[in-house]
């Protein structure tokens, strides 16, 4: 049986949980947005909230819901149910600290 890793407002969430969300956590917050990812509403609703408004001004939109971003990350992460590649834009010289790069089967 699955334990209990969150708990909000004595409300417990089963890791894995059938019907549920998938629990990720990340190493920080850059790594989880260059992942796709956003704040949690339940557990993190005012950096949620923040995200949201950068996502809609970005996107030109309004009024979106959480499903929406998902929708839209999926599409931007996933091609026909893989992961996106992109080309390298510069040398990984010049790449950011914490830039993740797949060079055939490695990660550098």
């Amino acid at each position: 049986m699955a334990h209990c890793l969150c708990e909000f407002k004595g409300c417990g969430a089963k890791v894995m949980g059938a019907g549920s969300w998938t629990e990720l956590f990340f190493l920080d917050e850059a790594t989880a947005l260059a992942a796709g990812h956003r704040p949690c509403f339940l557990l993190r609703r005012d950096d949620a909230n923040r995200f949201r408004a950068a996502w809609e001004e970005g996107n030109g939109v309004a009024g979106v819901l959480a499903r929406d971003i998902d929708a839209g990350a999926s599409r931007e992460r996933l091609d026909s149910g893989n992961k996106r590649l992109h080309a390298l834009a510069l040398p990984v010289e010049e790449l950011p600290d914490g830039a993740m790069v797949q060079e055939g089967r490695r990660a550098i």
